[in-house]
């Protein structure tokens, strides 16, 4: 839980597994329950109750090294993302937890920073999840900003 909850993605290494992150039977299983959002009070009871019984350090290393390998999202109640370094354990029962249906390769998160920087907005390895609606907005912005007076062509709304 602690390797995992500082970033390493390879946290299961420490319990010899070594494949993918979503095949290890615990990850897997807080994969399946988090489709339809779920809030961290709601998995503990799950998973920490019959049938399952399984501890709380398993269930919160689960979804530490699922926020880590972008499997899962998390958010405050209030509707902020939460990553894993910043989600402070006693607060897990308060945040809620969805799972990601198609998490970025190492590649394709380059290749949004390189977007973001290009865009100017400020983005660090990582981070990527949380920039992307300060992405969004500047490109809105610049949609806007196009066009104008003639002879320049009209200015478009951007898309919603």
């Amino acid at each position: 839980m602690k390797k995992a909850r500082a970033g390493d993605g390879a946290a299961l290494t420490a319990l010899g597994f070594s494949e993918a992150v979503e095949k290890h039977p615990v990850c897997h299983e807080v994969l399946s329950f988090t489709a339809a959002s779920q809030i961290g009070a709601e998995l503990r009871r799950h998973f920490e109750g019959p049938p399952y019984g399984w501890s709380g350090d398993a269930v919160d290393g689960a979804l530490y090294v699922l926020m880590v390998t972008e499997h899962l999202r998390a958010s405050t109640s209030g509707g902020a993302p939460l990553t894993a370094d910043g989600l402070d354990r006693a607060k897990i029962g308060l945040s809620r937890f969805r799972a990601e249906t198609v998490p970025l390769t190492p590649l394709e998160r380059i290749g949004v920073r390189q977007l973001m920087a290009k865009a100017g907005v400020p983005c660090k390895s990582n981070e990527e999840p949380q920039q992307a609606p300060a992405l969004v907005a500047e490109l809105k912005r610049r949609a806007a900003a196009a066009g104008g007076e003639p002879p320049a062509p009209p200015p478009r709304a951007p898309p919603p």
